[in-house]
């Protein structure tokens, strides 16, 4: 968690960026909900066909920004990963390559193999839709 914090201290703008968007899809996911509830008020209580069609449009209006709002999110969500990954990646890489290979054959193969495999489980833990699921956490709660 503290890797997680760091890296989004790093990039304070993308941080802001990525949490406001995730405001908006939230707000904007309630549409929705709001939709059936105004329908079920208004159109089917008064059946004006002008009040359905403007709720359709602005339904089908939120659900086209917060599909937006979602490629836009991933896409900054990817800015905060590469450059912290990049590097730990570079430094795994050179610390490989210097090692002799007598000390590398000291452990076991499922001990190499178990060492490969964790800069692919640290590439996952930090992917950017790791990082939006744990900014969406405090946005759940406008949906309770």
């Amino acid at each position: 968690m503290r890797e997680l914090l760091r890296r989004l201290g790093q990039h304070s703008n993308i941080t802001f960026q990525l949490l406001v968007s995730s405001l908006f899809i939230s707000v904007l996911g309630l549409a929705s909900a709001m939709y059936v509830m105004q329908v079920l008020r208004r159109y089917i209580s008064y059946g004006v066909d002008a009040t359905l069609i403007t709720l359709t449009s602005g339904a089908l209006i939120a659900v086209l920004f917060t599909y937006i709002f979602k490629v836009l999110r991933v896409r900054l969500a990817k800015g905060i990963n590469h450059p912290a990954q990049d590097e730990l990646e570079e430094k795994a890489f050179a610390t490989l390559t210097r090692a002799r290979s007598s000390a590398l054959n000291m452990f076991d193969i499922g001990t190499q193999q178990e060492v490969m495999n964790g800069l692919k489980f640290i590439q996952q833990t930090y992917s950017p839709n790791q990082v939006i699921s744990i900014l969406d956490v405090p946005f759940s709660f406008l949906y309770l």
